[in-house]
């Protein structure tokens, strides 16, 4: 089946039943139960003798339950916090599918990936009736954690983070906001935006009522204070306005104050990305692309604007492999004469899910990384190259415009000033004193100004900060020569 087993990434499995109990609610009834060896389960006397509960609802026959099961988290949680560990909390396994046998917990078959107990010291309970007990599970694999207090925590998509389940189960601080997203870097061409907004989750025990975040970029700072209830378990989102980048930028968001207690250098959660400004100055470029697990699904196009330079598509199987799969793939272009200065790499995915597929132990990164003909590493890989859904653009620019020996019909041109405001003077000889035509075009080639005849300068003032070209034309030819709006 299509991405049944993930390689690094696990998902949900769709397997409704009915609306189950959502974070932060309080399981209101008892469940009590037996093991597979006869041993009694009662939540509520684990959850009254001080312990929190650390539940795997999964089916035999559900990949990412195995998935999941196979990472050994849970029991390295058992052994770390559980009776041999500190004896704060006890796990439990339960397989609750009605439609599978017992045998299938201990034996691989057409309904079962194989043997759930192999190297489990936690209680694994075999209760086909449980999907509606008190929980009302709804899908495999559900993973909860329940505090003493019987406040309910799905775990859901932050299952793989230990540091996640090890705070919700034992919280350490009244206030604690861990981030559940990152930010990611990115890479553009004349000017980029900075519009991301991370989120996070309460995992503390008392609710959150006010926080302070500031932003950092290129330590330049600005702070919000926001005052919104955060309940436990509940998550939030950190907005700063959008900022535009104009040159590479290191940038940080981190959060300074819970409840108007300021928090220590260490104790700050704290976000970091950087964005850069890749520039190419050679006449070619090479691209290389590390592809996932699932590269059938990926194709690209190199672009110099609206122009394709290059067009490829990688082969694989829908169930993924293939001589494509997990490697890294060179491609080489000639960067135009005239180029518009910006040019792209397009990404898009035939599943609609990046480019997330592989195993860090056995592949690379996916990702795109830029390098001039010199092997110069313009743009690394980030993480942004491969966490994306159908579409993914990555920008650089370009410095090879055409020069004045390539096209003799402009003897000698010089515009000023540059960067402008409002109006750009030309200071220009044509050969034989040819007619010729002034006009502005944006980095992907488009005409952005009137079309002025043998002037000497042009008015800019209307148009947005940024790289633009002026461009003269003769009925030899066009030649463009950049410069920057302020």
């Amino acid at each position: 089946m299509r991405k049944f087993v993930l390689l690094f990434l696990t998902v949900f499995i769709g397997c409704s039943l009915n609306a189950q109990i959502v974070s932060g609610s309080k399981l209101t009834k008892n469940i009590v139960t037996t093991d597979i060896n006869g041993e009694k389960v009662d939540f509520f006397a684990v959850l009254d003798s001080g312990k929190s509960i650390a539940l795997d609802v999964f089916a035999t026959w559900c990949g990412p339950c195995w998935s999941f099961h196979q990472t050994h988290l849970l029991q390295q949680l058992h052994e770390e916090l559980g009776p041999e560990g500190t004896d704060q909390i006890r796990v439990f396994g339960l397989e609750a599918d009605g439609a599978t046998p017992l045998s299938d917990l201990f034996n691989a078959s057409n309904t079962s990936w194989g043997n759930w107990t192999e190297g489990v010291t936690y209680q694994v309970i075999n209760d086909h009736a449980f999907t509606s007990n008190p929980l009302n599970i709804a899908y495999f694999p559900t993973l909860y954690v329940i505090r003493p207090d019987r406040t309910v925590f799905e775990v859901s998509d932050l299952r793989s983070y230990p540091d996640i389940w090890k705070k919700a189960l034992v919280p350490t601080k009244e206030n604690d906001m861990y981030f559940t997203s990152t930010l990611t870097s990115r890479s553009f061409c004349t000017q980029g935006v900075f519009t991301q907004r991370p989120t996070f989750i309460n995992l503390g025990s008392t609710p959150i009522e006010s926080y302070k975040a500031v932003r950092s970029i290129n330590g330049v700072e600005d702070e919000i204070t926001v005052d919104e209830v955060v309940n436990v378990f509940s998550k939030g989102k950190i907005s700063f306005p959008n900022a535009t980048l104009k040159e590479e930028s290191d940038i940080s968001i981190k959060i300074t104050e819970i409840e108007g207690v300021a928090l220590g250098t260490n104790d700050s959660p704290t976000l970091t990305a950087k964005y850069v400004k890749p520039l190419v100055e050679t006449k070619k470029v090479r691209v290389d692309i590390t592809t996932d697990y699932y590269p059938g699904e990926t194709s690209f196009t190199i672009k110099d604007g609206s122009k394709t330079l290059l067009s490829h598509s990688f082969t694989g199987s829908e169930n993924g492999g293939g001589a494509d799969a997990n490697k890294t793939h060179s491609f080489t272009v000639e960067v135009p004469e005239n180029t518009t200065g910006c040019m792209t790499v397009n990404l898009k995915d035939g599943y609609g899910d990046g480019m997330p597929y592989y195993d860090p132990e056995l592949h690379p990164v996916p990702g795109v990384e830029i390098y001039d003909e010199n092997d110069k590493l313009l743009k690394e890989k980030f993480d942004s190259d491969y966490i994306w859904e159908k579409s993914n653009v990555i920008s650089f620019g370009t410095q090879q415009s055409t020069s004045l020996k390539e096209q003799a019909f402009v003897e000698s041109l010089n515009i000023y000033p540059n960067p402008v405001v409002d109006v750009i003077n030309i200071n220009m000889t044509i050969k034989d004193g040819l007619d010729y035509e002034l006009y502005v075009s944006d980095v992907t080639g488009h005409r952005v100004s009137d079309v002025v005849k043998n002037a000497n300068f042009i008015n800019v003032a209307n148009l947005s900060s940024g790289m633009y070209f002026i461009n003269v034309q003769t009925k030899d030819g066009v030649y463009a020569h950049k410069f920057t709006k302020l």
